[in-house]
């Protein structure tokens, strides 16, 4: 079905970039997908399947050891591009990704590397203001995270510590 194919392509990312895939265009690209025929030049290509030369990451450098598990390709493919090379999505090409696969199996910890990683990559590459509005979210869901824990069983206060304390970096 729709659901088994995977948005692996973006936009360059900045705070309203990402609010606009997550909330849009990731549910319009899932439909699209099965039909797509076109390459496009997009922002950035889930390292999932990223095929390209050596050169070019010897130009661009190999994966930042900064990221543990996330955001660690779209930082690579920002360098690609500010190198000149294009990214080129081809919806013809399919691989099967077993999405999630590293994430599922720890997900305290698998939130906790996502929004420390989004905050390296932002810190690295995005405007005051994207980095700004990023920290006011994340303070206002970490929040939230902390209320819904206080009435579930497994209440983790000190993972919903180690969220806030992302934010103090």
């Amino acid at each position: 079905g729709e659901d088994r194919f995977q948005v692996s392509f973006g936009r360059e990312i900045s705070f309203c970039h990402e609010v606009l895939q997550k909330s849009l265009l990731n549910h319009y690209f899932r439909r699209k997908l099965k039909k797509m025929q076109k390459k496009r030049e997009v922002g950035w290509l889930s390292g999932a399947c990223i095929l390209t030369r050596k050169g070019v990451l010897e130009e661009a450098g190999l994966f930042d050891e900064s990221f543990f598990l996330f955001f660690e390709d779209i930082d690579l493919c920002r360098r690609i591009r500010k190198k000149g090379w294009k990214l080129i999505f081809l919806p013809r090409a399919k691989i099967f990704h077993a999405g999630g696969g590293s994430a599922s199996k720890l997900k305290k910890a698998s939130l906790y590397h996502y929004r420390k990683s989004q905050l390296i990559y932002y810190t690295k590459h995005c405007s005051g203001l994207s980095i700004f509005l990023l920290r006011f979210y994340l303070r206002i869901y970490f929040a939230l995270l902390c209320i819904m824990n206080y009435f579930k069983r497994d209440d983790d206060k000190e993972f919903v510590r180690s969220l806030f304390k992302l934010l103090e970096r």
